[in-house]
């Protein structure tokens, strides 16, 4: 009676007193709850209801109330307090018409909350149709677009599938969301379903374009059929099933055999089939037509590295990089790989470097032959045996075989090879000198020869006053002395900590102070460490900076990149003990390495101030790298076999998502 006149304190001091049920499954409790609700005593209705003995943290005391009644009431405590239903306890498991019900809340305080994500998962738990709430019906495909993207955003990829697949299939046909479903299963590798997709929209597309002939003209329909067979090829390969892919082409060929994508697609069949003389023409003129397919795109690049064409490769990464996300090309460091393994000036590594067979450098196989007659282990100076006939016998025939121009940089890599990690055996500096006088030779006719013989004499450790004889008319005869001295400089710290060049630098300096290149090659020849490296490093660089010189900055960033890469091959020991014990000593790594990069003038004490900061920074970057998986560092092969394309050296932004062709 005092609830029907909304006495609601008196109300409730009369269940107060009731202690026990008055009826069979009445609960007393209840009675009080819903009067305080009445009141807005939300607070005082929440611990009745034993809300409050929940935390932030989950749950404090006993469980909730079992009661039908103390449920209900505590769906409307959890809308009156605007509260998830979750932290109330309710659960959406509930059945019958009371699991619908706190669904449908819950979902739409997710909603409210802007968590799409988490709300479509909830819808997915209600059957369809919803005869109880119709309205869910008319949301449900809105919702689930939105939850994808937003999953997509949230870099849950998978969720987008599931949330997509819930209504690809369905009435009404969209295109739109089958090409962002094909791309995220693309992203993470999904095969089996991407077929399927791919069915459906082929599928889908017919059907449109016989309801809808006018909307589908011959123009639009075959190209279109034409790119989605390529995608189905894709997918047959990155299966390895090449019979179905070849076949998936040929219907590709028949829709628009001069379509970009088709083009593409016949250019990597080619690379796959070994008719090497198409690959280059076909994918290079898909490319042009407009084909957007990234691995046509990676293949070009892979088989232009491979041959060594460094510059057409940059020329096809300026030309067609930009769509694929391959900026800055121009601001990037390209070394030859076979400069790149002698570099390292290490036996072990530079055996490493030069084993990958897929590279056809002449002069990265110049270094193989001297790895393959190498005898015996490295010793303490990081010097191996040779066979020297066996080796001369390899070289002789490589260089037979190659152009003029072409064997310059091949005596240079057998000249170095030996230099750098042959025994000072008997019959050696004589093969030395034959191959250094055969590039000598090699002057008369290709002019471009006396730069790289003089960089040997370099690396070799000739005096000063003996390489004057020679450098002097070099820079005599060239057209920018100082950036010719300079370029030399740079070519040989490649190889050689040397100071041979120190003094006609600082006397090319007198004349040319403002030479960003000639200071950067001045502290190339003092070591990384010193001061005067800094100073000079520094002074060029600032000058470089200041007067946006391209080249001068460019050759900054190679001499970063040989810095950084040394820095690491000092590092890498420790790496190789911890793949050998499971164990590694991160303040040891960070120590060493900060030491090599900031030199000796920083106090020991000081140091060891900045290193929990170097540690943190350390372990985040190596946290972003993902050691271990080798996705990151292997690409699949579609083809199921070796493959088809090399990895190319040069950085470029690059997703982990798994390319299909």
């Amino acid at each position: 009676l005092a609830l029907e006149s909304k006495d609601y304190e008196g109300a409730i001091a009369h269940f107060q007193k009731m202690g026990r049920p008055a009826t069979p499954g009445d609960a007393p409790q209840a009675w009080i709850v819903y009067a305080q609700q009445q009141q807005g005593k939300w607070e005082q209705a929440s611990n009745n209801l034993g809300m409050g003995r929940y935390s932030l943290f989950g749950r404090l005391g006993s469980s909730l109330p079992k009661h039908p009644a103390m449920q209900r009431l505590s769906i409307v405590q959890a809308l009156g307090q605007k509260l998830s239903l979750q932290k109330t306890g309710i659960s959406v498991e509930q059945p019958g018409l009371q699991r619908s019900l706190t669904i449908i809340l819950e979902f739409l305080n997710l909603v409210e909350h802007n968590n799409i994500h988490d709300a479509a998962y909830l819808l997915l738990k209600i059957e369809r149709p919803c005869r109880e709430y119709p309205e869910i019906d008319a949301l449900f495909r809105g919702v689930m677009v939105l939850a994808g993207e937003q999953a997509l955003r949230e870099q849950e990829p998978e969720c987008t599938e599931r949330f997509w697949e819930s209504i690809v299939y369905q009435p009404p046909f969209d295109a739109q969301l089958i090409l962002k479903l094909r791309q995220v299963y693309t992203q993470t590798g999904e095969t089996v379903q991407r077929q399927r997709l791919l069915s459906h929209l082929l599928d889908g597309v017919k059907k449109e374009a016989r309801e809808q002939p006018e909307e589908w003209p011959e123009t639009r329909l075959k190209p279109t059929l034409a790119k989605i067979y390529c995608w189905v090829t894709d997918v047959w390969m990155l299966k390895g099933q090449r019979q179905q892919a070849f076949k998936a082409l040929q219907e590709a060929e028949k829709q628009c055999p001069n379509s970009p994508e088709v083009l593409g697609r016949q250019g990597l069949k080619a690379q796959v089939q070994g008719n090497h003389e198409q690959v280059v023409p076909l994918l290079t003129k898909a490319l042009e037509g407009g084909s957007d397919s990234y691995d046509v795109y990676q293949g070009l690049l892979g088989v232009l590295e491979r041959q060594g064409d460094l510059n057409a490769q940059k020329e096809i990464r300026r030309r067609f990089g930009q769509p694929f996300g391959d900026f800055d090309v121009d601001t990037e460091v390209s070394i030859s790989s076979w400069i790149e393994a002698l570099s390292t000036q290490d036996y072990w590594t530079f055996e490493e470097l030069v084993s990958d067979q897929g590279k056809k450098d002449s002069a990265l196989n110049a270094c193989r032959i001297f790895i393959k007659a190498a005898e015996g282990e490295p010793n303490s100076g990081n010097r191996v045996g040779l066979n020297q006939e066996q080796a001369i016998k390899q070289w002789d025939k490589l260089l037979a075989d190659l152009s003029l121009p072409d064997q310059i940089p091949v005596l240079q890599a057998i000249f170095l090879s030996l230099q750098l990690f042959a025994k000072r055996q008997k019959g050696i500096a004589a093969l030395q000198t034959k191959y250094q006088q055969q590039l000598f030779a090699l002057i008369s006719q290709c002019p471009e020869a006396k730069e790289a013989h003089l960089l040997l004499l370099v690396v070799k450790g000739l005096s000063s006053e003996r390489l004057s004889l020679t450098l002097q008319p070099y820079l005599d005869q060239s057209a920018q002395p100082a950036t010719a001295l300079a370029h030399l400089q740079l070519k040989a710290r490649f190889f050689a900590q040397t100071e041979a060049l120190r003094p006609f630098i600082e006397e090319s300096l007198r004349r040319e102070p403002q030479h960003p290149q000639l200071l950067l090659a001045k502290a190339t020849t003092y070591p990384y460490e010193s001061a005067n490296y800094k100073k000079f490093h520094e002074e060029g660089f600032e000058l470089a900076r200041r007067l946006q010189d391209p080249k001068a900055l460019q050759a900054f960033r190679e001499e970063e990149y040989f810095q950084s890469t040394q820095i690491a091959q000092d590092v890498f020991p420790d790496f190789l003990d911890f793949a050998e014990t499971g164990q590694i000593d991160i303040r040891e790594i960070v120590q060493k390495m900060a030491r090599k990069m900031i030199g000796n003038e920083v106090p020991p004490e000081m140091l060891e101030r900045l290193l929990p900061e170097l540690m943190d920074r350390f372990q985040e970057e190596m946290s972003g790298i993902g050691l271990g998986d080798d996705d990151d560092f292997f690409e699949i092969d579609p083809f199921g076999s070796a493959l088809p394309f090399g990895r190319s050296r040069t950085k470029q932004k690059s997703s982990r998502s798994k390319r299909s062709f």
